[in-house]
């Protein structure tokens, strides 16, 4: 295989929609689940009130309230990791913009290798899980984690480096 180099320069409209993508990568199972479960608490919710028969509080009313409680404390939470991504992502925008940041990416047979001015993360191609692609985006995730340790979008590499990355990728782990 001949190796494959890709060099980018920080650029914060890139950065902030891949963390953003990254996020909704990371929780659309979550989401999903959450939507599934407020679906469930409201309809619930209403075959019980609809069939009332006395003011008496029944088992079934219990269970759909305990899943109003569930999905309203869910989605808070969600809101909650939102407004703490947002506010990071600002801040290592910031860090990054100031600093100029310039990233390499080295695909070879050894596996691949990222270097920037503060780090150098050596990655053999057994660590890494299949990579997936969302949205125009390559994430490629470490084995035993969901961590996603390298992303790289279609934007920041242009077609041709995006479509031989993704090439390089099929061959290597698939």
């Amino acid at each position: 295989m001949q190796e494959k180099v890709i060099h980018t320069t920080f650029n914060r409209k890139f950065f902030t929609s891949s963390q953003k993508n990254i996020w909704a990568f990371a929780l659309r199972n979550v989401i999903r689940q959450d939507i599934y479960f407020t679906i469930a608490a409201v309809i619930l919710l209403t075959i019980e009130f609809a069939t009332e028969k006395s003011n008496e509080f029944s088992f079934g009313k219990t269970i759909a309230i305990g899943f109003i409680f569930y999905t309203a404390i869910a989605w808070i939470g969600i809101i909650e990791r939102r407004i703490k991504l947002i506010s990071s992502i600002k801040t290592q925008g910031d860090r990054f913009e100031k600093e100029g940041l310039e990233s390499t990416y080295t695909f070879n047979d050894a596996g691949v290798t990222y270097e920037d001015k503060e780090k150098m993360l050596k990655l053999s191609w057994h660590l890494l899980k299949p990579f997936e692609a969302y949205k125009d985006v390559i994430y490629i995730k470490l084995k035993g984690s969901d961590s996603i340790a390298i992303s790289l979008s279609r934007q920041e590499l242009g077609d041709h480096d995006y479509t031989e990355l993704y090439a390089i990728l099929e061959e290597k782990i698939g």
